[in-house]
């Protein structure tokens, strides 16, 4: 009996050890970003909005970052999701935007860097086949739904990007003889 209550006695001071370490953890975590926030305040653009991202959120706007003036669009390994300019506010999400025919055609397995585009309401986002850098494609969404459009273009993987290497992902640098214009039926 003695065993069975100092096992329960054991079990909650771990409990409670987990979520003092975890307390711990992201109160370091906001310290850390907040030294960083203040070490790279030199010339910045005025801020709209400040939100520290953990966790969840985080993975979701891991990879890259647009807006049109209204929202904030931000790329994950995976998927899209567009917010309110106050950084928290979901609007939209397309958690796996990569289109099946793209990754079974291509390999396409990340989303890169995106883009907003104006002139067509659309979200560019680059798309790789991780690793391999055989396939870069640039992928259309639209801005509204997050939706892909069918619109793919396959970039030209022969020709050096703006870094000097093969190209990778997204080569917003390379002139439009260098891709070829796709359209998913």
């Amino acid at each position: 009996m003695q065993y069975i209550e100092i096992l329960k006695k054991s079990i909650l001071l771990m409990r409670r050890l987990a979520a003092l370490t975890l307390a711990a953890f992201m109160t370091f975590l906001s310290v850390l970003t907040l030294g960083i926030d203040a070490l790279s305040a030199g010339k910045r653009h005025p801020e709209v909005s400040k939100v520290n991202v953990l966790l969840i959120g985080a993975a979701e706007r891991s990879q890259g970052i647009t807006t049109d003036g209204k929202y904030y669009y931000f790329s994950s390994k995976w998927g899209l999701t567009k917010s309110e300019l106050d950084g928290k506010t979901r609007v939209k999400s397309n958690p796996l935007a990569i289109p099946q025919q793209l990754k079974d055609d291509y390999g396409l397995a990340h989303i890169g860097g995106i883009s907003y585009s104006k002139a067509d309401n659309c979200i560019y986002a680059g798309l790789e086949d991780s690793k391999v850098w055989k396939y870069p494609v640039v992928a259309v969404y639209d801005a509204d739904t997050l939706k892909f459009t069918g619109r793919y273009y396959i970039l030209d993987n022969t020709r050096a990007d703006c870094r000097g290497s093969r190209s990778t992902t997204t080569t917003v640098c390379s002139s439009p003889s260098t891709t070829r214009r796709t359209r998913m039926s």
